[in-house]
């Protein structure tokens, strides 16, 4: 009886009515503000005027706003490109991993610091690069100079600390797309083929859907990165946020203006990697000939290229150990900043430095 009941339940769930009717209103829930967003940014900026007006816009691009939005998009790329060349590789590594429990036990580590607030997690990256922090007295030790300056406060240290937050999407989306270990396209590439042959054919090749989406989802979630720069970029701290509380004084009409402007962006980003994913879906579906470098003089072979290798040997023991390398980087990326906060609320830097429970009273 009650399986029945749970029978018929999902049967009227997946009716087509009932999915049409959801649809809607879940685009009027979020199409209508939207909508009245972008309609309200033709205001004017004047209160008590009526008509249509260019004004929101005029100030959105007053100002240097275009200028701190280029910053930004560049920002967002760099991020972007740093991420999934870490991502790729690490996504690799977990799948060739077959020991269940350490694969979930990397995971567990890589999604941890999500657990963490972003601003906990920036401030952790501040106490790493700070003058005083580990990496500059690890350096000092190592090297016998100085404490290393500069290390935050400045571009570079800002897209470091929005890698280490955006990463485990990038990982994700690239492993999600990997065939498991138990496919016969690992054993296939492996027989015919080199281990660089190997990692282009599952990594690249076979996972360029899982990639083009790594890409889209990062990209995206580094334009609305707000707490890293605030605590890394130093006094200009260029965000969206930021470019959003400078249209305040201007007025409603210039804060939508900017919120419909940043729709569209995203509607044209999302439509654009949608496609790409959409290209490589379709080519994936195809057959294709398989690469095969080996030892051998060029020759062809039915639908199999072989070619002679070029410094061959390199690029195999560059596609071997490149994986765990970014598989073991992007860990520490993801773990030093939260274990950062963790050692400094445990520090006391007093008297020559000791741990101590002082900033727990309760314990």
């Amino acid at each position: 009886m009650a399986t029945r009941r749970l029978q018929s339940s999902l049967v009227r769930i997946a009716d087509p009515r009932t999915i049409l009717f959801a649809l809607i209103v879940c685009a009027a829930a979020v199409g209508v503000p939207l909508l009245m967003a972008a309609f309200m940014s033709f205001a004017p900026a004047s209160y008590g005027e009526n008509g249509f007006s260019l004004d929101g816009y005029r100030d959105l691009i007053a100002g240097g706003r275009l200028a701190e939005f280029r910053s930004v998009l560049l920002r967002a790329v760099a991020t972007t490109v740093v991420t999934m060349t870490l991502a790729i590789p690490s996504a690799y590594w977990l799948a060739r991993i077959q020991n269940t429990y350490l694969r979930a036990t990397i995971f567990a580590l890589l999604v941890a610091p999500w657990f963490v607030s972003d601003m906990l997690r920036a401030f952790g990256w501040q106490i790493l690069l700070s003058p005083e922090g580990p990496i500059s007295v690890s350096w000092s030790k190592l090297i016998g100079h100085g404490q290393l300056e500069g290390l935050r406060y400045n571009w570079v240290a800002t897209v470091v600390g929005i890698v280490s937050s955006v990463l485990p999407v990038g990982i994700l989306s690239v492993f999600a797309a990997l065939p498991s270990r138990s496919r016969m396209e690992w054993l296939a590439a492996k027989e015919i083929g080199a281990p660089r042959h190997t990692f282009c054919l599952i990594a690249i090749r076979w996972a360029n859907p899982g990639i083009v989406i790594g890409f889209g989802t990062v990209f995206m979630l580094s334009c609305y990165a707000s707490a890293e720069p605030r605590f890394l970029d130093g006094p200009t701290q260029t965000s969206i946020s930021t470019i959003a509380a400078s249209l305040i004084n201007a007025g409603v009409p210039a804060l939508l203006a900017f919120s419909t402007v940043l729709l569209l962006f995203m509607l044209l980003a999302g439509s654009a990697f949608a496609f790409i994913y959409y290209l490589f879906l379709r080519i994936r579906g195809h057959r294709r000939s398989l690469l095969v470098v080996t030892a051998q003089p060029a020759l062809v072979v039915g639908n199999v290229h072989v070619r002679p290798p070029v410094f061959g040997w390199l690029l195999d023991g560059f596609a071997k150990r490149l994986p765990p390398m970014a598989g073991c980087i992007s860990i520490i990326m993801c773990c030093a900043p939260s274990l950062a906060v963790a050692a400094e609320a445990f520090w006391q830097p007093a008297a020559g430095g000791h741990w101590t429970l002082e900033n727990f009273p309760l314990m």
